[in-house]
């Protein structure tokens, strides 16, 4: 977090999963958290030896259980959760049950 805020990534302050990956693509790979911890706050970039890359990405079809089934079968996934809403605020665990969307 403290090394992806250029463009549309801010860092503690969110960004977007495609931004994340151009990162990760951009600085061929991204370190460990347990060679780099992730705080909870905002500090300097550190750069450490890459442990994992990737080579590109590709979007799922909203709102398709088989594409979506295959993918999670195939390969890594990652899913957006829009966090700023009321419900989602106070949030303490188990299921969520606030709203859902398809804007993301």
């Amino acid at each position: 977090m403290d090394c992806d805020v250029n463009g549309n990534e801010h860092g503690c302050s969110g960004g977007t999963l495609e931004g994340s990956y151009n990162f990760i693509i951009r600085n061929r790979g991204i370190t460990s958290a347990t060679n780099y911890p992730y705080t909870a706050t905002a500090g300097t970039c550190q750069t450490s030896e890459a442990v994992a890359t990737i080579k590109g990405y590709e979007y799922v079809p909203e709102n398709s259980e088989l594409s979506l089934m295959k993918a999670a079968a195939n390969q890594p996934m990652s899913v957006v959760i829009d966090a700023g809403g009321w419900d989602f605020t106070f949030y303490s665990g188990g299921l969520f049950t606030g709203p859902c969307g398809t804007d993301y």
